[in-house]
């Protein structure tokens, strides 16, 4: 159902006038939570509301970049810098909940001013427009959402303690095998005829029924989600059989977001990557969980982020990849392991969805409620 969209001039109150910066070498520490344009940016002794205000961001990357959220809650006791609009909805008009989802995730850069940085101006702010269906129906639209989100979370620390007990294992057991570990280089570790490389350049549009291609945002909780995978024409995949998948893989982010890990599955085989990703085939020498968990390491990461070259966005070239140093211990105690590893997953993947497929149940049910009159 379509619902009548209102711009937020007429559905909240701007306390832009009432917000105030103060430097970070300036704010005294305090108990009460410092707000910006991309959330919490500390604390101060001090605080300019007490409500529940939706904050919307007035500058930064945001607005490029929508999956990381313009707009989101705050409640109690806070202070709010010039980087983030206070909307104040108006009462029996707009819930704070709804108005918060509303604008998570919305496109403004219609709106946007600005000739070397966007900028949501208040008087930008004031002509967005969202759906406005009646109250009950936005307090339920809001309900489904916080639920979801929750579920999200919740899948999401249930990732970061998989990886934590992931790299304290990893740890682990190379302080117990140091004498036997060895250094090489993760070029000398790929499959005999096969070499380290990157994919497709030019993919093209969607081409249903295509060739499936793996991209950066496909690599997913340490494999790949294929949820919303893209598919191109076959016959631009054909000239890219170098980097087809053929189920010995880890694959690397090398473009945009830097070192995401992740292994392929029986159900990848076939499948291409996309340029931002590098495929490394894992020659029968080496355990591709532990390499996998080498890579995710502090001292590779770190690695890779020093050794990065940016022309439009940071990227890493195959030949740092190759150059890669892994810390390689007896095939038997990479296989142990991954035995180990094998059974702290199955501790923490006890739910039937996936983070990405709850993130996909939101993004539709976001796009159907939140559709307004034209």
């Amino acid at each position: 159902m379509r619902h009548p969209c209102v711009a937020l001039a007429e559905c909240c109150e701007l306390l832009d006038h009432i917000r105030k910066p103060v430097k970070e070498s300036e704010r005294v520490n305090g108990p009460y939570p410092y707000f910006g344009a991309n959330g919490q940016q500390g604390w101060i002794n001090g605080h300019l509301f007490d409500e529940p205000l939706v904050l919307l961001a007035e500058d930064g990357g945001h607005f490029s970049n929508p999956e990381r959220g313009i707009a989101y809650k705050i409640n109690g006791k806070t202070w709010v810098n010039n980087h983030a609009h206070a909307l104040r909805p108006i009462k029996g008009i707009v819930d704070v909940d709804y108005l918060a989802h509303a604008l998570k995730n919305k496109d403004v850069r219609r709106h946007l001013s600005g000739s070397t940085r966007d900028k949501l101006t208040k008087a930008g702010a004031c002509q967005i427009e969202i759906p406005l269906p009646p109250l009950e129906e936005q307090r339920r639209i809001a309900a489904i959402l916080d639920k979801a989100s929750s579920i999200v979370a919740t899948q999401q620390r249930r990732t970061a303690i998989l990886w934590q007990l992931e790299a304290s294992l990893f740890s682990q057991m190379a302080a117990e095998s140091a004498s036997d570990l060895k250094n090489c280089m993760l070029k000398e570790l790929t499959a005999d005829g096969d070499k380290i490389n990157y994919g497709v350049v030019q993919p093209g549009n969607q081409f249903d029924g295509g060739v499936p291609l793996i991209r950066v945002g496909d690599l997913v909780s340490g494999g790949v989600d294929r949820s919303a995978i893209k598919c191109i024409d076959p016959a631009i995949e054909a000239t890219y059989t170098r980097s087809r998948i053929v189920g010995n893989e880890i694959l690397l982010s090398r473009v945009g977001s830097i070192g995401v890990v992740a292994l392929v599955e029986p159900r990848d085989v076939g499948s291409n990557i996309a340029r931002a990703v590098a495929r490394v085939p894992v020659s029968q020498s080496a355990n591709r969980k532990w390499l996998a968990a080498c890579l995710r390491s502090t001292n590779v990461q770190r690695y890779f982020i020093n050794e990065l070259r940016t022309v439009s966005q940071p990227t890493l070239n195959i030949k740092q990849i190759e150059e890669t140093i892994i810390r390689l211990p007896p095939i038997e105690l990479q296989n142990s392991f991954a035995i180990k590893l094998d059974a702290i997953e199955k501790l923490c993947k006890r739910s039937s969805f996936s983070e990405a497929q709850v993130s996909n149940l939101i993004s539709a049910f976001q796009s159907k409620a939140f559709i307004g009159r034209p």
